[in-house]
């Protein structure tokens, strides 16, 4: 075997010495220039067969740094036998560091003997020289030479050639580091160095025996030393290091790095390797065992073969190690799942989780043959990667009756697979920040474990242990989740979840608020006045005392007037009947003589009215004590209008007439500000007194309504301002309220169309603990829909303190409106919901039918009359068909129907203006309205399947042969409050004249054309109509040059001309925003137009037998045409108007001025400006009151009938297309 020197034996270097050596490869030191060379360089040998079985020697230079042999050329001399034999020493080769790439060739060449890989040295020198240009093209003796050129002027060169030297002998050939040769027999070999300038060779510098066959054997390193770790960089990896014992370190330089074999551990122990390591043979022929490494494994750290401090399981060192096993894969590629196959680029899976291995460590020499193998470790693989943390925690509270209050986690569960979750870590922590530090101690804080639940991505957790928290308080609890998969080793734990908090709190809310809900019930209020004296038109009477009434309301709500007339005389009171406005009017007169009887002219009248809604004010009375002559009369005039409480104006004439004409108003007692913007206000009052409350804003009172006081006399006003600054002035006025007017269930939000809204008042008490208040409104039973919310806290120190809200946001229609509150605490729990009040809105009047001529029906034994009316469905229920047997008697009216019910009770003693036409006009005298009377009611069954749907409606009756009835119809709403009555016709049905049955003649279809035929429209007509207005018979927009668009009833067909009346015209546009009245216009001085039949269209034509016909009878239809907006129609034809033969009309008469009313809102009148003339023409109008789609378009046809009622032609009104943005 190959022995070591003594001076070697006892001065071995570590291998820190070689690594030291290694790097300091090509550069200059002087550390150890004074000391003898001899003293500084290690020699080591020894010997390996080639392919032929020829042995070689192989001695090798080392010292502790590569400089110091560098530049310098040294002697081998050899001889046969051991250093002691007597034979001489012959020069065997002199080594040095080769520059000529032959001499490098053909060292090269010798090295394979050595198991020099060639290919493999070429292959790691095109890395090292990859910048060098033509590498390609020389050789390996070349790219040897040019890689020491390199390495003399670059250090990082000269340390990669030194490396590759360590694992290629012929490369340390070529540096002048060793020496090689066949020998046959023991051989001592004696380096010496050559002196440079006289080629001498000097003193020795080392002396090496090599023996043939005997290769000197590495000692085994110390067991190996796995080091764990839950860094997820460890995943299915199993990091090693391990000591090195000191007969290793002598033979430092005869070695480079280690190897790592592996075996798994059920192969191990069968075979007893875990007791005594394997032999070198069993390494490399045993096929369980597996070499981990493919370049040799330096260590980076020396320790001791021993254990504790300073060896290889050093607890003190937890983070080096010499080599990560992953099975051949490589760190940081990605892993693959536990047992999957091989995948592309690698040639072996990942280790599975758990799986154990023994492995033992061999030291490599410099010609790469292991030694001794160390003893076995038992090492094992183990999933690292920790689970991706549950996401989406929440805390909340829970309570139960049986658990009371705790609280509740939820998150979302890591449903990944490859994490293999199987349950979750719940912590509880009185600080977040303390889960940063819980890896230490995963324990630490837990307080619960949740199994992973499959088929769902929700888990929770109810915190309810012994420990867990009960008590509620302001202190947060914050808890965090940690996901958690069972691992072969350990549990791996995921990162802590975000964290989340949770507060106990209390859960019972405040008390029930309590409060009430004040309306205005509309207060009627009739006031006198004037008294004047007018010329009676009817000439001179010398019998009577003339007196007229009239009353003028201003709010449509107005339904009635009751006149009574007080003889003070003869001390006799005539109280007339309850008389209801007509419906195309506000005013309402009454003529009434009284009987000269000696001084009977100083007399009193009163006037009351009444609403719709069933108030009735208080009455007004009008003293006449002036004498008139006998060709006047006095007219006492009275203004009605409802108050609404919740909207009053002080400068409301009519407030004034309700306190008497004194206002007594009163300072507050008391003034403090309340909750949510309120104002508590005292005043020397009784309870319950309603006051009109004003607030003094610059210098001026301004109103704010009529309050009650509460049970404790104050007033609550609602007054933001007053949580901005100091509270202003407030006074207080009596308001004479009629008793119980408060307390009305119904509210009316408007008094006139046009009026301002009265808003509901709602008020109510907080109670202890309220922070917060959210009152509800309902709708006809309907859900509830919060209406207001506040952040109003209770005020201890004015526990009466209330919140007033008004709610002015009226439906259109008739509506119950009911109203809740609930007050909640600063928790957000909730009081029970406080039913506060409700109030009832009446529904809108609905509109007017249109009742067309009765027509008699049935037969002599079952006389029968039919109706038929036309009236819009908006706001209508059903009907009430009114009757008054004409010829007196009282008796009953013998009118029967299925369809029809007897109302059992009937206000027989009201009267109806403005119902029947006037008398006809006679010399100058003036023209009277009769009242009309009925005697009982009837209604029709509610609009739906069994009546209707409309607005074309009908009815067939009974009724008594050859009685005079008079007919009228009345809409009513859902609350059964009426509208306009229909005009009265008269119906007396007759026996049927037999007639004789005459086949109809076979007729061609009617023909479609205009209606005026034969004229030049570029000619002045005799009606004066401009161009512009032409075809006259034509669909058109309804707008005015001085009213808006109408988007109720935005189309009308022009069917006249009030021009061609006179140029000079007043009348009253129905268009726009007036569409809810009806037209009118002023008879001029010529009487033209006092027939309002006088502006319909009569034919132009050029046919004497044509000209002049009248454009009426007729009924207007439309059709919806295909635009871009509606591409598809159904083309159905609609009828839009009733039969129209006549207009409905009635007059007024103030002084000699006669107004025309066209009674009835089919009809409009609309003024038109026409651009070139620069005047506005009025055009009459029949509207379509069916309602119309926006951005469709509508084509109109006028169907004209003739005297027997026959279509005698279908005139095309054009096409309207309704707008998106008039």
């Amino acid at each position: 075997m190959n022995r070591i020197p003594e001076r070697q034996k006892s001065s071995s270097l570590p291998i820190r010495a070689l690594l030291v050596m290694v790097a300091g490869l090509g550069l200059a030191s002087d550390s150890f220039s004074q000391t003898p060379l001899d003293n500084l360089v290690i020699s080591v040998g020894t010997t390996i067969q080639d392919s032929s079985a020829n042995n070689w020697s192989y001695v090798l230079l080392g010292g502790p740094q590569p400089t110091i042999l560098a530049g310098k050329k040294f002697a081998v001399y050899g001889k046969a036998g051991y250093p002691t034999n007597a034979a001489v020493f012959s020069l065997r080769g002199t080594i040095f560091q080769q520059s000529d790439p032959g001499a490098i060739t053909a060292l090269l060449n010798e090295s394979v003997s050595l198991g020099e890989n060639l290919s493999a040295l070429d292959s790691s020198l095109d890395i090292v020289l990859h910048s060098l240009p033509g590498l390609t093209n020389l050789t390996l003796g070349q790219k040897v030479a040019a890689a020491f050129q390199a390495a003399n002027s670059d250090a990082g060169t000269a340390q990669t050639v030194a490396l590759l030297a360590k694992v290629h002998p012929g490369l340390t050939l070529c540096l002048g580091q060793a020496f090689a040769e066949q020998i046959s027999t023991t051989t001592t070999y004696e380096l010496r160095e050559v002196n440079p300038g006289t080629s001498v060779a000097g003193d020795v510098v080392g002396r090496v025996t090599v023996v043939p066959g005997s290769p000197v054997i590495l000692p085994a390193p110390g067991a190996p030393f796995q080091l764990v770790t839950n860094n997820p960089i460890d995943h299915l990896r199993i990091r090693l290091r391990w000591g090195t014992p000191d007969d290793l370190r002598r033979l430092s330089l005869l070695s480079f790095g280690f190897n790592v074999w592996r075996i798994p551990r059920a192969a191990a122990e069968a075979a007893g390797y875990n007791i005594t390591p394997p032999t070198l043979f069993q390494l490399t022929n045993d096929l369980n065992f597996v070499r981990a490494n493919n370049a040799p494994v330096t260590a980076t750290k020396d320790y001791s073969a021993g254990t504790g401090a300073g060896a290889a399981d050093d607890p003190a060192d937890p983070t080096t190690s010499f080599f990560s096993d992953a099975n051949g894969r490589a760190l940081g590629n990605p892993h693959f799942p536990r047992n999957s196959p091989p995948h592309a680029g690698y040639q072996v899976p990942a280790f599975n989780d758990g799986d154990y291995f023994y492995y033992f460590i061999t030291a490599r020499d410099v010609l790469e043959r292991d030694g001794l193998a160390s003893p076995g470790t038992l090492a094992r693989a183990c999933r690292r990667l920790p689970p991706q943390a549950p996401t989406g925690l929440k805390v909340l509270n829970n309570f139960t009756i049986a658990n009371g209050q705790r609280l509740l986690l939820t998150w979302q569960q890591n449903t990944n697979a490859d994490d293999a979750v199987g349950e979750y870590w719940v912590y509880r922590w009185p600080n977040p920040a303390m889960a940063l530090t819980n890896d230490a101690v995963p324990l630490s804080n837990r307080v619960g474990v949740v199994t992973q639940l499959a088929g769902t991505n929700l888990n929770t957790f109810l915190d309810n242990g012994a420990d867990a928290p009960t008590t509620p308080g302001l202190s947060n609890f914050w808890y965090t989740v940690r996901a958690v998969s069972t691992a072969a080793c350990d549990p791996l734990l995921s990162s802590h979840s975000s964290p989340a908090w949770g507060v106990l709190r209390p859960r019972v809310g405040p008390d029930a608020a309590t409060g009430d809900v004040q309306g205005s019930c509309g207060t009627p209020v009739v006031m006198f006045q004037t008294i004047s004296v007018q010329t009676n038109d009817n000439g001179p009477d010398t019998l009577n005392w003339n007196y007229r009434f009239t009353c003028t309301r201003r709010d449509r709500s107005i339904a009635w007037v009751q006149f009574t007339f007080i003889d003070n005389y003869d001390g006799i009171s005539n109280v007339l009947a309850q008389i209801y406005f007509p419906p195309n009017g506000d005013t309402l007169q009454f003529d009434y003589p009284l009987t000269i009887t000696g001084s009977n002219y100083t007399n009193d009248v009163t006037c009351m009215v009444g609403t719709f809604y069933g108030q009735v004010s208080a009455p007004a009375v009008a003293h006449f004590t002036a004498q008139v002559s006998s060709n006047q009369f006095q007219e006492a005039d009275f203004q009605a209008g409802a108050l609404l409480e919740t909207a009053l104006s002080s400068t409301d004439p009519l407030l004034t007439t309700l306190n008497g004409g004194a206002a007594f108003c009163y300072a507050p007692t008391t003034a403090s500000a309340g909750a949510g913007g309120t104002v508590g206000l005292t005043f020397p009052t009784p309870t319950g007194t309603p006051l009109f409350l004003q607030v003094l804003q610059s210098n001026a009172w301004v109103d704010l309504g009529v309050f009650v006081s509460d049970s404790n006399n104050v007033y609550w006003v609602s007054y933001p301002a007053c949580l901005v600054g100091p509270l202003p002035a407030f006074q207080g006025c009596l308001i004479n309220l009629p008793a119980g007017n408060g307390d009305c269930a119904q509210h009316v939000a408007r008094a006139s169309d046009s009026g301002p809204v009265a808003p509901i008042r709602i008020r109510f008490r907080l109670t202890k603990g309220t922070t917060e208040y959210r009152l509800y409104r309902s709708v006809d039973g309907g859900p509830l829909t919060l209406l207001s919310q506040g952040f109003t806290p209770y005020d201890p120190a004015n526990p009466e303190g209330q919140v007033v809200h008004n709610d002015d946001a009226m439906p259109p229609g008739g509506a119950q409106l009911c109203y809740f509150v609930q007050v909640l605490d600063n928790q957000g729990n909730g009081s029970p919901m406080s039913f506060l009040g409700c109030k009832q809105l009446p529904a809108q009047l609905p509109p007017q039918p249109v009742l067309a001529e009765p027509q008699a029906a049935g037969s002599i034994t079952n006389p029968q009359v039919a109706l038929n009316w036309f009236c819009p469905t908006t706001g209508v229920a059903r009907f009430e068909l009114m009757i008054q047997r004409a010829d007196g008697g009282g008796q009953p009216s013998g009118v029967a129907s299925s369809k029809l019910t007897r109302l059992a009770t009937f206000n027989a003693s009201a009267r109806f203006a403005g119902l029947t036409s006037p008398f006809h006009r006679v010399a100058n005298f003036r023209r009277l309205f009769p009242l009309s009377q009925f005697d009982e009611g009837q209604l029709t069954p509610p609009i739906g399947a069994n009546f209707g749907p409309g607005p074309q409606f009908s009815i067939t009756a009974s009724v008594l042969p050859n009685v005079p009835y008079n007919l009228s119809v009345v809409a009513l709403n859902a609350q059964g409050g009426p509208g306009p009555a229909s005009l009265v016709w008269k119906f007396t049905w007759k026996p049927p004249t037999v007639q004789s049955m005459v086949p109809w003649p076979a007729r061609p279809l009617p023909p479609v054309t205009n209606f005026d035929e034969d004229v030049d429209p570029n000619h002045t007509t005799p009606r004066n109509i401009p161009p512009v207005f032409w075809p006259r018979v034509q669909a058109t927009l309804m707008h005015g040059y001085y009213s808006p668009f109408d988007k109720r009833y935005p189309v009308g067909i022009c069917i006249g001309y009030l021009d061609s009346i006179s140029g000079q015209y007043i009348y009253s546009s129905n268009v726009g925003l007036t569409n809810d009245a009806y037209a009118s216009y002023i008879v001029p001085p010529s009487g033209l137009g006092a027939d309002p039949h006088d502006l319909i269209f009569r034919r132009l034509s050029g046919d004497p037998t044509r000209r002049g016909d009248l454009l009426l009878p007729i009924v207007v239809y439309r059709q919806q045409v295909t635009n871009a907006n509606f591409p598809r129609v159904s083309g159905n034809l609609v009828q839009v108007t009733p039969l129209i033969e006549r207009l409905p009309w009635s007059a007024t008469f103030t002084g000699q001025t006669e107004t025309i009313y066209l009674d009835d809102l089919l009809l409009a009148l609309m003024g038109v400006f026409d651009q070139e003339s620069y005047v506005t023409h009025v055009m009459l109008c029949v509207r379509d009151q069916q309602p119309v789609m926006v951005g469709a378009s509508y084509r109109y046809l006028v169907v004209r009938f003739n005297d027997q009622h026959e279509i005698d032609e279908v005139i095309p009104a054009g096409v309207v297309t309704i707008p998106a943005n008039p």
